[in-house]
């Protein structure tokens, strides 16, 4: 069962990979983080789920969260196509888990994926 489930999750994140606009990108600490970059054999997908980012002056987005082994970043869907999500043209919105600079919001959501991964996985 735990290879099925494996599987399933290796084909959803091909799934993702393929539905990413290939000139997308992000860019955290000065490096940039493209497409092909989510198919790093080391990473795993944990979680996909969707969240509404508030950014200033109450400017909503409907984003998509994505939590690979070693990165969470949010996709934003445009004619059914993804783009790496960054607000207000900022960058920085795809984090390293081990980045110790996390906002308490940002913590709050990896404990939140990570209680709903426990439930799941009993």
């Amino acid at each position: 069962m735990f290879q099925v489930a494996e599987k399933e999750k290796e084909d959803r994140k091909l799934e993702i990979y393929n539905k990413i606009d290939a000139k997308s990108f992000t860019v955290h600490r000065g490096i940039k983080f493209k497409k092909s970059d989510i198919l790093s054999e080391n990473r795993r997908l944990r979680f996909e789920g969707t969240a509404m980012l508030m950014q200033g002056r109450g400017k909503m987005h409907y984003v998509t969260v994505i939590l690979l082994s070693d990165v969470l970043f949010f996709l934003q869907e445009s004619n059914h196509k993804y783009s790496f999500f960054t607000p207000d043209n900022k960058v920085n919105t795809h984090l390293t888990i081990a980045d110790r600079t996390r906002s308490i919001i940002l913590s709050i959501l990896i404990l939140t994926i990570s209680i709903f991964m426990d439930v799941n996985n009993m």
